[in-house]
């Protein structure tokens, strides 16, 4: 006796999605300003993981010559660590840290805006 196969399932009709209408293209301030943000199109993911590793670099330099600046002062009998720690700067070394560290900010953050840092508030 022969036996009877299934009907094969016949698969569903994928249903098409609707799209919205077209935008309308930014003229003006308002094309600049989102020009302004979109710093993570995918253009860009790149220039940022390279800015990133170039970040991680210089910090590691910079960790890496602290600790070696501790170990040459504790061997001349300055626990550097602690002096750091108590250090008060007065106002024009403050200040002078203060605009170094504004300028650093500003290429740090500046170098995602081609056209300038947006404004804050």
């Amino acid at each position: 006796m022969a036996t009877r196969r299934k009907p094969a399932k016949r698969r569903k009709k994928a249903k098409l999605r609707k799209t919205a209408a077209p935008r309308k293209p930014l003229t003006g301030s308002a094309a600049a300003n989102k020009a302004e943000t979109d710093f993570l199109l995918h253009r860009r993911i790149d220039d940022l993981a390279a800015a990133y590793v170039s970040l991680l670099a210089e910090i590691w330099i910079v960790k890496d010559r602290q600790a070696i600046l501790e170990q040459v002062l504790a061997r001349h009998g300055i626990a550097a660590p602690e002096a750091v720690e108590q250090f008060e700067p007065d106002g024009k070394f403050k200040a002078e840290l203060d605009a170094e560290r504004q300028a650093w900010v500003r290429r740090m953050v500046g170098a995602l805006f081609r056209k300038g840092l947006p404004p804050v508030s």
